[in-house]
């Protein structure tokens, strides 16, 4: 699987976006370079899983918990609204 690089900013921090790596998900925390990987699964799992590792990348403080609570309940929102890529 090919990967692909991009940025994105989050709370005035640009990331560098990595996609396609063996794992399914993990964001740096803050004082280290800003990076985030992202693995390619099937779309449902991967919308949840970019959902999850932004939410940590914006509120880096928050529980684990509520960061996998909302990023479960958003993905199933945004699947129901036809989000697919």
């Amino acid at each position: 699987m090919a990967r692909s690089v991009f940025t994105h900013p989050f709370r005035g921090i640009t990331y560098e976006i990595i996609r396609g790596i063996d794992t399914a998900g993990f964001v740096t925390l803050p004082g280290r370079l800003p990076v985030m990987f992202i693995q390619r699964l099937p779309p449902r799992r991967t919308l949840t899983i970019e959902l999850h590792e932004a939410l940590h990348a914006l509120e880096p403080h928050m529980a684990e918990a509520k960061v996998d609570f909302l990023s479960q309940q958003l993905g199933h929102w945004l699947w129901r609204l036809g989000y697919r890529k």
